[in-house]
């Protein structure tokens, strides 16, 4: 992936598909983690009507990805099967700034372009999600972080290639 108008170096982020895919995948996996946890701290005395349900279906979005990776290892998750079960809540998770999360994964894996809007919503998820990063991801995950970083401070879409 890169920034098309520029060659500063770190406007690229280079990984293999199934490399990517699999940071996309994880990247998913952590931020259930940090829903569930948002869910249960989220002050509810604040909420309007319409957050309230929009609260329960990420609940229900919560339970349908526990159901989908029982007993499933991060390769074995269908991205297609993400994109289907993410799409069903993108009201809700756009709601409370979570529509990063949609965005990230909703896009072909050999072509396509994130728009700056898609990184400004990608960036924000990946802000939310710094403290849930292993050491494994570590890497992939920052250097894809600058590049989202990068499209919203230039206005410059990213090209997937």
């Amino acid at each position: 992936m890169y920034c098309e108008s520029t060659t500063y170096p770190t406007t690229e982020y280079a990984s293999s598909y199934r490399g990517w895919n699999n940071l996309k995948k994880y990247i998913v996996n952590i931020f259930t983690n940090y829903l569930f946890e948002w869910i249960y701290t989220y002050n509810d005395s604040i909420e309007k009507l319409y957050q309230k349900e929009y609260k329960i279906e990420l609940a229900n979005l919560l339970h349908e990805y526990d159901l989908y990776t029982l007993k499933k290892e991060i390769p074995d998750i269908s991205i297609n099967e993400l994109i289907s079960m993410f799409k069903k809540y993108k009201n809700a998770l756009a709601c409370f700034g979570f529509f990063g999360i949609y965005a990230l994964i909703n896009k072909e894996d050999n072509f396509g372009y994130y728009s700056v809007g898609n990184s400004f919503d990608i960036y924000k998820l990946y802000n939310l999600l710094e403290d849930y990063v292993n050491e494994e991801y570590s890497d992939l995950f920052n250097s894809s972080k600058i590049l989202f970083k990068h499209s919203i401070d230039n206005n410059e879409s990213i090209c997937i290639a």
